[in-house]
């Protein structure tokens, strides 16, 4: 019996810090989720991928591959966490596949670069929320998903916003009026509205189109009159009358 004590001991110190038994694929998953909400990504992507190789054919291999995602979004890791997520969009199901969708519109926008530069990843984000939104309008996440979405459209009215302010220092007034009518187009909700109008009255102006001015001017102090662009409007109104 001593002998057979002896050899145990043997074997756990021998083991160390190894585990004596392998975990299961929800032992796994309990403990990244831990270190996920921890913000401890970098381990918690360590535990997803033993996950996944370990318990190839397993139920959690959905959930452990989104959470994957999930943490390299949080990491600023955008290619790999789209790509998991685009994955899950196409293959998975139910509520994984719901949340995946959600989660490529709000990759693809946090991978957008800034107004100045190319946004092709914001086209990318609209059109994923949009699609999101049409198949899963009562989701849990369609309040995000429309934020995500506002936002996106933001930034594009914003970048057609700087064309046109950067054509009217050009004194080009009708290619900034080009731009302005765009913006009123496709981003009549958009938080620019108010000094896209501002400015297409002062460029209708400089063209001495002072009655389409006026009317522009005037909308704009109706439709926003807590703006600040409708305070300088009221300005530049006086001086027309």
């Amino acid at each position: 019996m001593r002998k057979l004590v002896c050899i145990v001991l043997l074997v756990l110190s021998c083991a160390g810090k190894k585990e004596l038994f392998k975990p299961t694929a929800q032992e796994l998953y309990l403990r990244a989720e831990k270190a996920y909400k921890q913000g401890e990504y970098s381990d918690a992507i360590e535990i997803l991928d033993r996950l996944i190789l370990e318990y190839a054919t397993s139920d959690y291999r959905p959930k452990a591959t989104l959470l994957a995602g999930k943490c390299l979004l949080a990491q600023g890791d955008y290619p790999p966490a789209l790509s998991k997520f685009q994955m899950l969009s196409q293959e998975g199901e139910g509520a994984i596949q719901e949340e995946a969708m959600y989660l490529v519109g709000k990759t693809l926008l946090k991978a957008s670069p800034k107004v100045e530069r190319d946004q092709e990843k914001t086209h990318k984000a609209i059109r994923a929320f949009e699609e999101f939104l049409s198949l899963y309008p009562s989701s849990e996440f369609a309040p995000l998903a429309k934020r995500g979405l506002s936002e996106a459209k933001n930034k594009l009215a914003e970048k057609d916003y700087l064309t046109a302010l950067l054509y009217y220092k050009l004194e080009k007034f009708e290619s900034s009026l080009l731009y302005l009518n765009q913006i009123i187009d496709n981003y009549p909700e958009s938080n620019v509205i108010p000094k896209t109008l501002l400015l297409k009255g002062r460029a209708n102006l400089k063209l001495g189109r002072s009655d389409k001015a006026r009317r522009v001017l005037s909308l704009l102090v109706n439709e926003y009159p807590t703006s600040q662009a409708a305070d300088e409007a009221l300005k530049k109104l006086e001086d027309l009358n």
